[in-house]
Order: C-alpha cells, then structure tokens, then sequence
C-alpha cells in the first residue's frame, strides 16, 4: 500500500517513467532512457530528479545507471499496469532493443512475448539457445529450447525438433539418463528420422545398459525402407556390433562390423571395435593393418574425434601385445588430438593407459607426469571413484621415487575418495 501511495504523489511523466523502468527490469542509462521514450535528455533528468526525491529510482554515480529503488516497488508497478499499457511499454523496449542490443536474447523475448508479438519473442529465444549450443554452453542451451516450448501452442513438430534438440545436448553433457527420457517423449510416429533410434541406442549404451541400445539400434535398422540409404544401415549394424562386443557376442558382432565394413568408405569414418576382435582372435598384424588404414583415412578427412580415438585403441593392441614404444606413440598422438578438441573424457583413458605401460616399464618419473595431468582434469570429468585410484597411483608412485610425504598425502586423499563412494574393500 505504502509503495502504491509513493507512485500516486507523482506526476504523469514521473509515472510513466517508473513503469518503463519497472517493465524493462533492468538498469538503465539516462541515453537509454531518452531513446525509449522519446525525450530530451534535460527533461529525462528532471523527471529523474523527481522520482529520487520520492524514493522510487536510485542512481549508481559511479557507472550512471538509473533502476527502480527495489525489486518490491518494481513488481507492485507491474501489478497495477492495465494490459494495454503494459503491452505497449515492453513493445517500445524490443524494439529498442533490436536495434541497439540485438544480441539481448533473453530480454527481446520477454519483451516481445509481454508485448504478444508471440513470433518474434520464438525467434529470439531458439537464437539464444542455438548461440549457446554453438558456444558449448549446453545447460543454458537446454534451458532456452525448455523456455521455446511454451512458445509452440501445441504444435508437435516444433516440440519433437525442440526435445530433440534437447536430447542431442544431454548426450554432449553426459546426462544419457536424461537423454534417453527426452527421446522416450517423442511418441512412435514422431519418431521419423533414424537420427532418434541412432540417439536412443547410444544413451543407453552410455549407460551400459546393451539390451536396449540393441533394442532401439535393431528398430532403427528395421525401420530403413530404402536398400540404397548404405549410409545409414552401415551406421546402424556398425553400432549393433559395438553393441554385441561389449556384451561378449563376438561371433555377432563380427558378423555386423562385416557387413558394415562392405561399404569401407563409410564405415572407416566410424567408431567401431573390428581391430580389437581380429585382436582378441590372435590376428595381431590384421589389427594392425586395419587401424592403420583408418588412421590414414581419417587424417584426410581431418576428422580429430575419430582420429583421437583409433589412436587411442591402436595403442591397446600394441600394448596388449607387448609392443610397447608403438602404444607410446600412439597414446601420446591421441592425447594431443584430444587436448586439441577438448575430448576429456579420452584424455583420461589414454592417461591412464599411458600411467601403466611407463609403470611396467620403471619409467616412474614419466608415470607421475601422466598422473598429475589426469588430476588437473579433477573438476572436468571423472567419477569420483576414477579420480581416487588416480590419486592412490600417484601415491604409490611417489614412494617408488621415495617421495614419501607426497605419496602419503595423495593416499590419503584416495582413501578419502574411497570413503565418499563407499568402498570399503579399497
């Protein structure tokens, strides 16, 4: 009551003023306020003059800025707007705005949705989040194609590529679980494009849950009507392969790596495991062979994930066979393809795996330089439960290089991790 007597001791321009201020929500510049409404800067500053006598705006004299007094005077001004007028405030403040901060996102759409211009408050809340998406800024990505949706009434192809969008976004974050529940959304007919079934069977497969990553990569195959989209059965039976590998089928996963691979120009651009099954069958040389001419195809197409990740396996092999200054090599060539594209989660495998092969070979010094890389990557990425046996391995290499006071300060930091996580055995 209190602040609605404040606003009713004021003039009609003083007035008008407070709910420009109140609606835009934000500071603003005496320029900037003279440009929304209209006036000249000295009565601007008369009017303002007046409402910092009557406590309703305050001025930052350092930076100039002009806002409402507090949060509470501003939303009982909002209150107490008639529909009308608070339409036409927040319309002068997007077009203001689209001229002067075209890359306001977030304030174009309110302004323009308080405003009922419904399309163009759309159009600059799905550029806020493409921009984001762009930028690798995922959660605030996903929180603007949340807010798209209440702008698509209804209308169910907007939402599916809207929770798609989503979807795709929860993958690149490492949330499979809340991935898997966006696809899971979309109703059967609305899943037309094989892109979903491709999605659906990776999150689950992320979360190591094979029998459905079979499951929606077999429905995805069934699915392909055209017997010339090579394309598209070479990605699905390559995945089935990966899938059967990693439940130990590897008489079916073969099979489909096979199948996949009668088309090589394609399948050589995916991630598959055919080089660690001719591996696993004693077929060193052929897995050799096999990695090396994916490495030779994927250098040409410059394409650093991939690549990262078949040096990364070749480097298994070799070290799984004893050729230890190949696995080396190749470890260290995907460690700099990964640190290249900002792959962590590859980094830390391949740290890993580079942290054993110089520990079977007494290198400990260079062991230990692998393990503090893979614990500066402490906040990125890592289960907790990684991130203690990294610690308990650059422990016990430090009392190998009778380093003891370091070795028993990060023991101890393992043992608190092992704690955390519940693991009483280590």
């Amino acid at each position: 009551q209190s602040y609605l007597e404040r606003t009713r001791s004021l003039s009609n321009r003083a007035g008008f003023y407070l709910k420009v201020l109140s609606v835009a929500h934000r500071n603003l510049t005496i320029d900037e306020i003279a440009q929304i409404v209209n006036d000249e800067q000295d009565l601007v500053v008369e009017v303002l003059n007046e409402l910092i006598l009557f406590s309703c705006v305050k001025k930052d004299f350092n930076s100039l800025d002009v806002s409402v007094e507090n949060k509470a005077l501003s939303q009982v001004v909002r209150d107490n707007l008639v529909v009308k007028e608070n339409k036409e405030i927040s319309r002068s403040l997007g077009e203001w705005c689209e001229i002067h901060e075209p890359d306001s996102y977030v304030e174009l759409a309110r302004y323009f949705k308080s405003s009922e211009i419904i399309d163009k408050a759309k159009k600059y809340i799905l550029d806020a989040a493409k921009k984001l998406e762009k930028a690798y800024n995922c959660s605030e990505a996903i929180r603007y194609y949340e807010m798209a949706k209440d702008y698509c009434n209804n209308n169910n192809e907007e939402l599916t590529q809207l929770t798609r969008s989503i979807a795709k976004l929860n993958v690149v974050m490492g949330r499979y679980t809340e991935a898997a529940k966006e696809w899971e959304r979309l109703d059967s007919d609305s899943k037309t494009i094989l892109e979903d079934y491709l999605g659906l069977g990776s999150a689950y497969a992320k979360m190591h849950n094979f029998e459905k990553a079979k499951s929606w990569y077999e429905k995805g195959l069934g699915r392909i009507s055209d017997e010339t989209a090579i394309a598209d059965i070479v990605k699905f039976k390559n995945n089935l392969g990966n899938i059967y590998f990693y439940m130990g089928d590897f008489g079916n996963s073969e099979k489909y790596f096979t199948e996949a691979i009668g088309d090589a120009t394609i399948c050589l651009l995916l991630d598959n495991n055919l080089g660690l099954i001719l591996n696993a069958k004693g077929q060193y040389k052929d897995a050799v062979n096999f990695y090396e001419t994916r490495k030779r195809y994927l250098e040409a197409k410059d394409d650093k994930r991939s690549l990262a990740l078949c040096y990364a396996e070749s480097g298994y092999i070799h070290t799984t066979n004893n050729h230890f200054e190949e696995a080396i090599s190749d470890f260290e060539k995907s460690y700099d393809l990964s640190s290249q594209i900002d792959e962590w989660h590859n980094l830390f495998i391949v740290l890993g795996n580079l942290i054993r092969i110089y520990q079977q070979l007494a290198k400990y010094t260079k062991a230990l330089e692998a393990a503090n890389k893979s614990l500066k990557m402490e906040g990125r990425l890592g289960s907790l439960e990684d991130l203690a046996q990294t610690h308990l391995t650059v422990g016990i290499l430090y009392e190998s290089l009778a380093v003891f006071d370091l070795a028993e300060q990060h023991i101890d930091m393992a043992r608190d991790r092992f704690i955390a996580t519940n693991n009483e055995m280590m």
